[in-house]
């Protein structure tokens, strides 16, 4: 699943997303700190790198086409050599993913804050549907019609409900 996906929060099934909230949470804290000892063994690499390239140079400056093997020029050479180019590009792409995995976990944070919001906004009734005082004004001018004939026609008002059922039965018989 992709961060976007697993960010999804169904409104109507928030005792699952809770459920799910931990596991989410350990996946993506478990992906950080893999992908954070894998810059981290990069970075101990190019070190590496570095040190045996810097050592070889300035032993041997002619053969990397230094005439003077100052530090500033063997690192200069250095920078230029593929090995240590192809490490040094591995190592952007590992902290790109650490910066990503940082911020996936940042939001799986912040999506407990989101559940904790909404399951106090459905504690508040938030989610209820609305009374619709349109209908509700509908219904009693309805009932104030109907009581209004039957008060015209000498019959007690009992209610409408009352009224159109005992009618539905006088009509069956």
């Amino acid at each position: 699943m992709s961060l976007k996906e697993d960010l999804f929060i169904d409104v109507n099934r928030l005792d699952v997303e809770w459920l799910q909230q931990p596991m989410l949470y350990a996946k993506y804290g478990e992906l950080l700190v893999e992908a954070q000892e894998k810059y981290n063994k990069l970075k101990d690499k190019l070190d590496y790198i570095k040190g045996k390239l810097f050592h070889a140079i300035k032993t041997d400056p002619a053969s990397y086409g230094i005439d003077k093997p100052t530090d500033t020029a063997i690192m200069t050479k250095i920078s230029t050599i593929p090995e240590y180019r192809k490490v040094l590009r591995n190592l952007a792409n590992a902290k790109k993913e650490v910066d990503y995995l940082q911020v996936a976990l940042r939001a799986v944070e912040q999506r407990k804050y989101t559940l904790e919001n909404l399951v106090r906004l459905l504690s508040m009734e938030y989610f209820a549907s609305p009374e619709n005082p349109y209908l509700n004004t509908m219904e009693l001018l309805a009932e104030k019609i109907v009581e209004r004939r039957l008060l015209d026609e000498n019959l007690e008002f009992v209610s409408i409900n009352t009224h159109i059922r005992d009618r539905l039965n006088k009509d069956r018989s």
